[in-house]
C-alpha cells in the first residue's frame, strides 16, 4: 500500500506510474483484509497479488519520505518493514500534505472516504487518518512508544534519513528539524 501511496505523489510521478498507484491503492485497500482474516480466500488472494503486481509497477518512481524514517525504525528499533511504513505513514503524509493537497484527495477517495462537502485540507488529510485506520484494521503499529522505542535516537535517525535517498523523491523535502518532529509525532503520547 505505501509504495503505490508514495508513488502516487512521488516527485518523479508520471502518468503510467499515477495509473498504477491509485489502481493498487484501490485493490489493496479492498482486499487486504479479506486475506489477513481468511488465508483461503482466493479472490482475495488473486486481488492482493495484483495490486502488489500494480504497487511495484508505480514503485518506477522510486520511494521517498516514508521509506526513508521507517528504514531508520528497523535498523534502531527491529521493527518490521510493514509496521515502520504504518508508523510513519500519518506523520509523513500530513507534513506532505501541503505540497499534493490535490494527490491526497484522491487517496483518500481510493480507500473509500467520504470527503464531500470538506474544504481541501480537511479532505486531504482524509488519506492520513484512512491509512492510519486501515493500517489498524490488519493489526500493525501505528505508533511508537517510549518504553519500547527510546526517543534519545530521533536525532541519530533524522540524521540518517536525510541521507537516505528516497528522502528526496518527496514531494516536500524535510529539514533536520522538521523530519525530528515527524518522529516525535510518531510517538503515541505526541501532543502538538
Amino acid at each position: 500500500m505505501i509504495h503505490a501511496f508514495e508513488a502516487y505523489y512521488h516527485r518523479y510521478k508520471m502518468p503510467l506510474t499515477d495509473m498504477y498507484a491509485i489502481s493498487a491503492i484501490r485493490r489493496i485497500f479492498n482486499y487486504l483484509g479479506r486475506a489477513v482474516a481468511n488465508g483461503s480466500d482466493m479472490e482475495a488472494r488473486e486481488q492482493m497479488l495484483l495490486g502488489a503486481t500494480e504497487a511495484g509497477l508505480a514503485m518506477n518512481t522510486g520511494c521517498a519520505l516514508i521509506h526513508s524514517s521507517g528504514l531508520q525504525l528497523t535498523s534502531k528499533f527491529g521493527l518490521s518493514h510493514g509496521e515502520t511504513l504504518a508508523i510513519m505513514a500519518g506523520p509523513v503524509i500530513r507534513f506532505n500534505t501541503m505540497a499534493c493537497v490535490e494527490r491526497m484527495i484522491d487517496v483518500a477517495r481510493a480507500m473509500g472516504e467520504n470527503v464531500e462537502g470538506l474544504g481541501k485540507l480537511e479532505a486531504a488529510d482524509r488519506a492520513a487518518v484512512a491509512m492510519q485506520k486501515f493500517a489498524r484494521s490488519v493489526g500493525l503499529l501505528t505508533t511508537l512508544n517510549k518504553k519500547e522505542h527510546d526517543p534519545a535516537k530521533i536525532k541519530v535517525m533524522a540524521e540518517i534519513a536525510l541521507q537516505n535517498d528516497n528522502t528526496y523523491g518527496n514531494p516536500r523535502i524535510p529539514k533536520a528539524e522538521e523530519l525530528e518532529t515527524l518522529y516525535r509525532q510518531a510517538y503515541d503520547d505526541y501532543q502538538a
